[in-house]
């Protein structure tokens, strides 16, 4: 899982920063 957040990090993809971030509000 830390994996998979490295790497939408490193991406510009705000949609999925937003969608990441949402979901670690939530959890």
């Amino acid at each position: 899982m830390k994996q998979d957040e490295s790497n939408t990090r490193s991406k510009p993809n705000q949609r999925d920063f937003k969608r990441a971030e949402r979901c670690h509000m939530v959890t």
